[in-house]
């Protein structure tokens, strides 16, 4: 889904000073835990 709608979030960052953060969490069957950040800063 994020790389499907990319353009969309990106339009909607100003052009200067962008910055996109997504937590994401899975957990395993055995019990681990798996923490995601996506990041996305523009310059």
């Amino acid at each position: 889904m994020l790389n499907r709608r990319q353009a969309e979030c990106v339009a909607t960052m100003p052009a200067e000073r962008s910055a996109f953060e997504a937590w994401f969490l899975h957990a395993e069957s055995d019990g681990v835990t798996w923490i995601y950040l996506l990041c996305r800063f523009g310059c």
